[in-house]
Parts: C-alpha cells; sequence; structure tokens
C-alpha cells in the first residue's frame, strides 16, 4: 500500500498494531502514543518506559523505513521517553509533530 493510499484510520490501527508489538517486547512498557501525521506519510509513535534516560528539551525519534514484508507500509518514527515527559510543555516534540492534544494513546487502549 503506497503513502497516498493510507487512511488516518489505517494509521490508526497500524499504530495500535504497532504497539501491542512494541509491547510483548519490552514488558515495562506503561504506554504508547500515536502521533497523527496530516499526510499520513509517516507513522509516529512515542513508547512511555520508566527504564530510558531523560529526553532533555527535545524528544528524539528514530526514523525507520517503510518494512512491508513486516506489514509496515510506511516509514516510522519512535521516540521512547520517561513517564513524567509526557505532555511537559518543557520538552519539546519533535519538529513537524502535532502536539500533545492531537495524539491518541493506543497502548493500553482504554476499557470500554
Amino acid at each position: 500500500m503506497a503513502c497516498s493510499e493510507m487512511t488516518t484510520e489505517r494509521m490508526r490501527e497500524l499504530a495500535r498494531e504497532m504497539a501491542g508489538d512494541n509491547a510483548d517486547a519490552e514488558p515495562d512498557l506503561k504506554a504508547v502514543y500515536w502521533f497523527p501525521d496530516a499526510d499520513n506519510e509517516e507513522l509516529r509513535l512515542v513508547d512511555v518506559l520508566e527504564n530510558t534516560g531523560a529526553s532533555g528539551e527535545e524528544i528524539e525519534a528514530f526514523h525507520f523505513g517503510a518494512n512491508t514484508k513486516e506489514g509496515v507500509p510506511v516509514p516510522m518514527a519512535l521516540a521512547l521517553i520517561r513517564p513524567e515527559e509526557v505532555k511537559n510543555d518543557n520538552v519539546r516534540l519533535p519538529e513537524g509533530w502535532c502536539g500533545w492534544d492531537e495524539a491518541e494513546r493506543v497502548f493500553p487502549l482504554k476499557a470500554g
């Protein structure tokens, strides 16, 4: 599926799938937030972990290319932060990302 064919709903599903994979690989994972990309060209996730270093003034994302063999048809950016950095105005998100108010928690999912 080309980037132009990705819908916001498919990106949301992909974010949830990737969050589940991350949770399986990292038992100390507290939460995963998806930051929608207006053009649906990049999957942007933030993993919240107690056992990672502090971000400092700006959260740094690691970038990965699309991997269709693994079911990731778009490039992905992944950042690792500590719980106290969630929605912290003193820590900037990567340039070009939407704000925390537009982010969606995709792990754990809210009950009901």
